[in-house]
């Protein structure tokens, strides 16, 4: 244990990203968010796709394990604000949704 003091093995930093850019969401928009930090490995919808609740929309790596992570709600698809590979603070949203019901013609 000496030796792990001594290599510094026994000291802990924090993974998160440094300054993880918030996106600030209209009045009628709702953020599908990541519960952990991690990175962002796959969408699983794209701009302009309708979601239901429960429906999978992306797959966070944290740890060495795939998070998957599902609509709170549902909504269309209004922006993407975070690319394949991007370092992800908890809470901060990968879908943002409309919030506004569309009407179905």
């Amino acid at each position: 244990m000496a030796a792990w003091r001594a290599n510094g093995q026994f000291t802990f930093e924090d993974q998160a990203p440094e300054s993880a850019e918030v996106t600030a969401l209209d009045d009628n928009e709702l953020g599908i968010e990541s519960p952990v930090t991690g990175s962002l490995w796959k969408l699983l919808v794209a701009e302009g796709e309708q979601v239901t609740t429960g429906q999978p929309v992306a797959l966070v790596e944290s740890m060495k394990m795939e998070v998957e992570i599902t609509a709170h709600c549902g909504g269309r698809v209004v922006r993407l604000p975070l690319a394949e590979g991007a370092s992800i603070a908890p809470g901060q949203p990968i879908v943002v949704l409309s919030s506004e019901a569309e009407a179905t013609p």
